[in-house]
């Protein structure tokens, strides 16, 4: 026999600090050690994590040649002939879409309950609770019969959907995971009671934190030859401390040791009754696991900080292995932490990085990138953030709205579309889709316009590729209310289809690679269970399939490094690393901030048996304190988020409080000898973010091009950019470089003005102010042109409002224009050359109107401010110019004549005329000072300043980056550059 009877449940222990697979498997051998060879292969070992059964595994083939024992995960003890009989259980989408159901026909008849967007999220926090229900072996019915009378309607609307659970409970005929965990346990329990086996059967690794696995461990821990293991055990504790932990006054639920006292008072054994699994491992803690041991005891005995705390000796000494990291953000965390991380390569150490902050590990991971260091990570990467999950998850967002541009393009930039197909010139068609749309505008794309555009770029084989494009956009933009089933159907195909792209090639890689494969593996799971579905909208398909690709994950399997390991905080337990590192310690991370319970409280929970938020906490704790125990440790955290200042983790704060508050024992040099070995990797992180070289700030720009580069023409709204700002006429008009917009395209105050002069134009046109209804008249064309040049409803019905309100007044304020003259012209274009210096100066003039005495009057439609006098007297000159430009004979349809006046026309939420001052000029000055402007910058010395005289600090031009902007001041002096 391995293990001599004992009187009582038989307990072992991992102390803080070992590595637990070594010792699991030492304290195997030292129990075996002459028994014969079969006893191995009879014992059985269970573990909770896989890596804990893949390590011991490892551990015990290398050597010596013998039998391996039979090793199992807590998930796969379904081998003997009565588990085997317990029914598969259903799959988490099958009842995650049965409660969705459920909820549904709820929300239904009581819509008050909860917003229907909420659907699947209530549904997922439903099925946490029923795993918890059933993990926890409590009754339905103690929750249903929970007194509610003095709380707030709100539990009393809470109680619906629990009910919901109870039935699901009730009614269901399969068992789901949780459940059928639980069954297999009792069963194994129930042949265990009446054939008790004689074999060894060890569980090491759990705290029993969950209901299911405690009555595990119990059972076990009775067995003849069975044996429970409990990691990380604080063999510095005393009878004290540890009565303290479980008092009747305070139950110190949030202590990392709780669980185990709670384990051991449930088999009633003491702590001094829990032997060492291993004898050779020291008894005695080291300096370090008491230091931290004592940090952490609970709040209401934090007075033996004084009475124990001198007995750790020197802290210098005791904290000499530990390295505090105080990054500013969490950028240079992560780049301090890959700096760690490389320089422990190079030394030949195995080094862990634990946190539950995802983020920040994945953040390392891309740091690592930089040297080709690629981290065993434990967790993987979410489906969804693959590239075959985000295919996925794009095209479903596609399913029932308008297609954007930027959601298109996207689209075809993710690398798995059109790998099927011809790759290439697939890129090469997106990036001039990309550069048309940017140039002109497709907000909503289309496959008509799709097409349009195909036509325009005579390009063999791109008709073809948009006809493909359109085709899958307008399919699944158009689809509706649907059965599950038809919407995955519609949805995978459209998908698959724009992954093979041209199938005569290839047939795509969205199901290849580990990803891919998972991918597949997931959306075949939802289409088995499609059925147990109701009838959705493309939204509500669109959040069901994202939640469902979000809950899965793909480890990635392309070799990573053996020595660099990422790990959850249940795996800090396996340890086994040369140097640890504790990461994102804040509070919020770690420890977790307590997930938000929307059905039950505290209180509620306590009094039907789930876990308490304290307990969740406490078993975070116990994690941190076993990753704290490494030979090396770093704790690590950052001073801000992303957003805002955080908070240092609670177990941070108090170890370093206790360092800080035993000066006599070294405490204030030991806290800052671990901040500057931290600070040390802070400065290597912050250097590493410098530029390599150098870069001096830019110059102020004052660019000199050959005369003969400089525009010959320009229209007169250019003279005011060549008065206030010069260096926008270089680049626009000599560079040739002219803005590309944006590809999300808003209804924006340029758009705005283009609607309002093609309405007003063709208001003139239709001589509407003859209508028998000229106000209807305006409205009726405004529809027209809004729904040709502004796709946006709430922009349609926006802009249309506006105009309503003005429209009377408008045609009041035209019926006076045009008794004194009569619209001639609209948008016509003008040129007036002067031939003596070789320049054209163009317009487009939105309407003339002529009087009786034929003279002219030039309007310009604004929806914006118009200029005031004086900035058009010296830097607007638009509709000085254009008067000039009629009297030259500029428009040929009206020939030389007499300018009288020009006025802009504002359009907006009110109408108000500002009149061009040509009485404080003559159109002969206008002329002298046009001329004398012209050929000042045929002068070659004359550079095109940048900022030369904006009107405000303010001012807005699309040309700043480009003259670097920010770099210099407007203050600074010119800096002329000779182009050649």
């Amino acid at each position: 026999m391995m293990f001599p009877q004992s009187p009582t449940p038989r307990v072992f222990h991992l102390p803080l600090g070992c590595d637990f697979p070594k010792t699991i498997a030492r304290g195997l051998e030292q129990r075996l050690h002459g028994h014969d060879p079969m006893s191995w292969a009879k014992t059985t070992l269970i573990f909770n994590t896989r890596r804990s059964e893949q390590r011991v595994t490892e551990l015990l083939a290398s050597g010596p040649a013998r039998l391996l024992p039979r090793i199992k995960l807590l998930s796969g003890l379904d081998d003997t002939p009565e588990t085997r009989a317990i029914p598969q259980p259903v799959s988490r989408i099958r009842r995650h879409l049965e409660l969705a159901q459920l909820i549904d026909a709820l929300l239904t008849a009581s819509p008050e309950l909860a917003p229907r967007s909420a659907l699947f999220d209530l549904a997922d926090s439903l099925a946490r609770l029923i795993d918890e229900i059933q993990s926890e072996a409590v009754d339905p019915e103690a929750i249903r019969n929970i007194d509610v009378s003095d709380h707030s309607a709100h539990w009393q609307r809470t109680q619906q959907f629990l009910t919901i659970a109870q039935q699901y409970l009730a009614e269901t005929s399969l068992p789901d995971k949780e459940n059928r965990q639980g069954m297999v346990v009792d069963a194994l329990i129930g042949t265990w009671l009446k054939n008790p086996p004689e074999h060894p059967i060890i569980l090491a690794g759990s705290t029993g934190s969950r209901g299911t696995t405690a009555r595990l461990m119990r059972a076990i821990a009775s067995l003849p030859q069975g044996a429970v293991i409990l990691p990380g055990f604080d063999t510095s504790m005393t009878t004290r401390d540890w009565a303290n932990l479980s008092s009747e006054k305070h139950k110190a639920e949030d202590h990392p040791q709780y669980r185990l006292k709670a384990f051991m008072d449930e088999v009633d054994v003491s702590p001094d009754q829990v032997q060492p699994w291993d004898e050779t491992v020291a008894a005695e803690p080291t300096k370090r696991t008491q230091l931290i041991s004592l940090a952490l005891r609970p709040a209401p005995i934090t007075d033996q900080w004084l009475s124990e705390g001198p007995k750790l000796g020197d802290l210098e000494e005791c904290c000499e292995d530990i390295t505090l990291l105080n990054a500013p953000s969490p950028r240079l965390e992560a780049q301090a932490i890959s700096i760690g991380i490389r320089d422990a390569v190079e030394q030949g150490k195995t080094v862990a990085l634990i946190s539950p902050d995802r983020t920040l590990t994945r953040r390392v991971s891309a740091a690592l990138d930089r040297w080709r260091i690629r981290a065993d990570d434990s967790a993987g990467i979410p489906l969804h953030l693959t590239a075959p999950g985000r295919l996925l998850d794009q095209t479903a967002r596609l399913m029932g709205e308008p297609v954007t541009a930027d959601t298109l393009l996207a689209l075809l930039k993710n690398p798995l579309v059109f790998s099927g197909g011809d790759r290439g010139n697939h890129l090469r068609w997106t990036r001039n889709l990309e550069i048309y749309i940017r140039k002109y505008g497709m907000p909503f794309p289309t496959e008509e316009l799709l097409v349009a555009w195909a036509n325009g770029e005579k390009d063999e084989g791109v008709g073809t590729w948009a006809s493909l494009i359109g085709r899958a956009v307008s399919v699944l933009s158009a689809t509706s209310t649907q059965p599950l089933p038809h919407l995955i159907k519609v949805h995978l195909k459209y998908a698959e289809l724009l992954s093979t792209g041209d199938s005569s090639q290839g047939d795509g890689a969205l199901w290849l690679r580990d990803e891919g494969k998972k991918a597949l593996q997931t959306v075949t799971l939802l289409q088995q269970d499609a059925v147990y579905g109701n009838d959705l909208s493309p939204h509500d398909y669109q959040a069901l399939f994202h939640r469902i690709l979000a809950n899965e994950e793909v480890r990635d399997r392309e070799q990573p490094r053996p020595d660099v390991f990422i790990w959850g905080t249940l795996e800090a337990r396996v340890g086994g690393a040369d140097i640890v590192i504790l990461a994102g310690l804040n509070e919020g991370s770690w420890p977790e901030a307590a997930a938000h319970d929307p059905w039950l409280n505290r209180k509620m929970r306590n009094e039907v048996g789930l876990l308490s938020p304290d307990r969740k906490l406490g078993l975070s704790a116990h994690d941190f304190q076993i990753a704290a125990a490494g030979p090396k440790i770093w704790l690590s955290r950052s001073a801000r988020s992303s957003d805002a200042e955080t908070v240092p983790s609670r177990w941070l704060n108090r170890i370093t409080n206790l360092v800080q508050g035993l000066p006599k024992q070294n405490g204030e040099a030991a806290y800052k000898g671990m901040l500057a070995r931290g600070d040390k990797w802070l400065r290597l992180a912050i250097e590493l973010e410098k530029p390599q070289q150098k870069v001096e700030p830019a110059k102020r720009p004052a660019p000199r091009p050959p005369v003969g580069a400089r525009p010959r023409h320009l229209s007169v709204t250019r003279f005011k950019h060549l008065i206030r700002d010069p260096y926008n006429v270089y680049a626009r008009d000599i560079l040739k470089l002219k803005p590309l917009h944006s590809l999300r395209r808003s209804a924006d105050a340029l758009l705005r003005g283009t609607v309002v002069h093609s309405v007003f134009e063709e208001f003139i046109k239709q001589n509407g102010i003859q209508t028998p209804d000229p106000v209807d008249t305006i409205l009726n064309i405004a529809e027209e042109v809004l729904a040709q040049k502004a796709p946006w409803p709430t922009a349609q019905r926006l802009w249309l409002g506006q105009l309503s309100r003005i429209a009377h007044e408008f045609v009041e304020q035209e019926k006076v224009r045009q008794q004194y003259g009569a619209p001639t012209l609209l948008e016509q274009k003008g040129k007036l050359t002067f031939a003596d210096i070789s320049f054209d100066l163009t317009a487009q003039a939105d309407r003339i109107d002529m009087t009786e005495t034929g003279s002219a009057i030039i309007y310009d439609y604004k929806t914006g401010t118009p200029p005031q006098k004086k900035p058009q007297l010296l830097f607007d000159r638009q509709l000085l110019l254009q008067m000039l430009m009629i009297e030259e004979g500029a428009f040929s349809e009206l020939g030389p004549v007499p300018a009288e006046s020009g006025v802009f026309l504002k359009v907006g939420s009110s109408l108000q005329s500002m009149p061009a001052p040509i009485d404080a000029t003559s159109i002969t000055e206008i002329k002298t000072e046009l001329r004398a402007l012209i050929l000042a910058y045929d002068n070659p010395d004359q550079g095109y300043l940048a900022r030369r005289q904006t009107e405000k600090d303010t001012y807005a031009n699309e040309y700043d980056h480009l003259s670097r902007f920010g770099e210099w001041d407007i203050t600074d002096e010119p800096n002329p550059e000779v182009l050649k």
